[in-house]
């Protein structure tokens, strides 16, 4: 759970969106949080596992006393992972992105230093956020990971 109150001043004017407003300030509240879970299902031996893994929540929900054509600085950083929204509509005055992302993980440790998995998973979430939050959509994901430990 992170949450976030903080100011940004421009060096001039900023201009919102389409509209012939501008302004030098702007107010922002921003909450991000993530509830997660991680059970290994099924062991097959010491060096290979499989394990379901969650994560869901806010991602993130933003209060302004100004409608903004852009998020805050913060909130591209603070975002879980690269599973932002997949339309932007530009306002963030009050807006929310809300996911829910259960994933089936095959691991491998090869060593105890050195660890090979692949997943499969399934995020579900509002693809567009923004002047409405619309579009609810299953995606299918995949990937591949590899960890070293130093």
């Amino acid at each position: 759970f992170n949450a976030y109150a903080f100011r940004e001043w421009y060096n001039g004017s900023f201009e919102i969106g389409n509209s012939n407003q501008s302004y030098d300030t702007a107010n922002y509240f921003m909450i991000l949080a993530w509830l997660g879970y991680s059970k290994e299902l099924y062991k097959f031996n010491d060096q290979t596992s499989l394990t379901f893994n969650f994560t869901g929540g806010f991602d993130p929900y933003i209060s302004s006393n100004k409608s903004a054509a852009w998020d805050p600085f913060i909130v591209g950083n603070q975002m879980y992972e690269w599973l932002g929204s997949a339309v932007d509509s530009g306002n963030y005055k009050d807006t929310y992105s809300v996911f829910a992302l259960p994933q089936l993980e095959l691991t491998y440790n090869y060593t105890d230093d050195l660890s090979f998995s692949i997943f499969a998973q399934v995020k579900y979430s509002n693809q567009v956020w923004g002047d409405t939050e619309k579009d609810w959509k299953l995606q299918p994901q995949s990937g591949v990971s590899v960890v070293y430990n130093f």
